[in-house]
């Protein structure tokens, strides 16, 4: 029998995004994780908007696990990672076209450790063309990097185990996709190192490929949870350490080979040895925003534009916790970009932790753009918990419920200028609290 992985079910979750440049108007349901106190796990949840219902996918048999990101859309169906007695950690499919197929949807995939009785804890699955990227513990290689084709039958070699560190794990993180290609941060047994799969063509010894090595900074040694790649023309930008000055914002020019000078220190904020931790990085038009810390004002909103020269304004912090504490966890957020409008979760001096969202053609001006919305009156920090965005125009998140005690889903269906609270439509899923709980809403 395979041993379970207790999870302690933190409500404070930041939800990693997974969105569809699909058209609003289709029509689409949310799949997400959903924690219910009886029995005591999680479960996969479907929300249909067009019945306001929401339903368990699995019923009682297949309990959900913690993961990066997970669940994921491939293909129409749905992919994503369970637990059970007999098989531990393992990926599931769930196809929504067969859902009166019961007894057969959800399935597990496939076994990826045969040889053991240990769990594959499979995690970080992108949907990229027609494969499906993954990572998952293997018997004889670590925590390495998988590639699965739904269009070919399950065997051996699909899905491929791809063993980019062959004396122990690759512990592959930091996807970024970018149409057919997904980048991504590994450890090559000796240092960290930025690769690329092309899913557009045929997997090879040189695909995925290395792009440069060293430069990335170690996680563990500033307790930082996951790093962020952005990829802006043919610059890409990541958090990384030249040996000289600390963590900082780094660049790597995709058109040319690693050298001397290639990749190379855009920014250095927390000047000399002293770590800024740049990280969580999007973009909008020609800027980057990002969290960062000076050394002075704790870690904060920052952005900057790369086409222009850099000066007292270019990059420019916006505070939001004035002072030296820190309005942002470096661990719990993550920032999205949903047309013009910047969503993230902040605290000050006044609220706990709320969800606050900027119109990006206009100014920054603490308290009406961007604008705070409190959810919850209190002061206890987490109260705008974790979010992610879905579809093109739907925005999706959770956040504390004062008067259920407990976290519950919420969907904003976008729209012009910044929305007040009521715009805001609570989705109530008897039984069930802290949806997303670490994971991916899917459609």
């Amino acid at each position: 029998m395979k041993k379970k992985n207790f999870i302690v079910i933190i409500a404070l979750a930041t939800l990693i995004s997974s969105c569809s440049n699909d058209s609003s108007s289709k029509k689409y349901k949310l799949f997400f994780n959903t924690y219910f106190d009886t029995p005591g796990v999680s479960r996969l949840v479907e929300y249909n908007p067009d019945t306001d219902e929401t339903k368990i996918i699995g019923g009682d048999t297949v309990e959900i696990a913690y993961g990066r990101k997970t669940p994921v859309n491939h293909n129409s169906k749905v992919y994503f990672r369970a637990y059970t007695p007999s098989d531990g950690l393992s990926l599931w499919v769930y196809d929504p076209s067969k859902s009166e197929q019961v007894d057969i949807n959800p399935k597990v995939l496939t076994d990826l450790r045969p040889l053991s009785s240990a769990s594959a804890s499979p995690d970080y699955l992108y949907s990229v063309g027609e494969s499906l990227v993954f990572t998952a513990d293997t018997d004889a290689s670590g925590n390495e990097l998988f590639i699965y084709e739904d269009s070919k039958p399950i065997s051996s070699s699909n899905p491929q185990l791809i063993d980019l560190n062959p004396s122990g794990s690759s512990d592959p993180e930091g996807f970024l996709q970018v149409d057919e290609k997904i980048y991504f941060i590994f450890n090559n047994g000796s240092e960290n190192a930025l690769g690329v799969y092309d899913s557009s063509i045929a997997i090879s010894a040189s695909n995925p490929s290395t792009l440069f090595t060293g430069y990335i900074i170690d996680k563990s040694a500033v307790s930082i949870q996951r790093l962020f790649l952005l990829i802006q023309g043919d610059k890409l930008y990541f958090p990384g350490n030249n040996g000289s000055l600390g963590n900082e914002l780094m660049v790597f020019n995709l058109s040319q080979p690693q050298s001397g000078s290639n990749p190379s220190v855009e920014l250095d904020i927390n000047t000399g040895a002293n770590n800024s931790n740049a990280n969580h990085f999007v973009s909008y038009q020609d800027k980057i925003y990002f969290f960062a810390t000076n050394g002075t004002d704790g870690y904060e909103l920052w952005s900057y534009n790369p086409s222009l020269p850099s000066s007292a304004s270019n990059p420019e912090m916006h505070e939001i916790y004035i002072g030296s504490s820190s309005s942002i966890s470096a661990n719990f957020n993550q920032l999205e970009i949903q047309s013009s409008k910047l969503f993230f979760a902040a605290s000050d001096i006044v609220v706990g932790r709320e969800l606050w969202i900027w119109d990006l053609n206009e100014n920054f001006n603490k308290g009406t753009n961007p604008k705070l919305y409190e959810f919850r009156s209190t002061t206890q920090a987490g109260d705008g918990g974790g979010y992610t965005k879905c579809l093109n125009t739907k925005f999706c998140f959770n956040t504390y419920s004062e008067i259920d005690s407990i976290y519950k889903l919420r969907i904003y269906d976008g729209g012009s200028g910044l929305p007040e609270i009521s715009d805001f439509k609570t989705i109530e899923i008897p039984g069930g609290e802290d949806p997303g709980n670490f994971s991916t809403f899917v459609y």
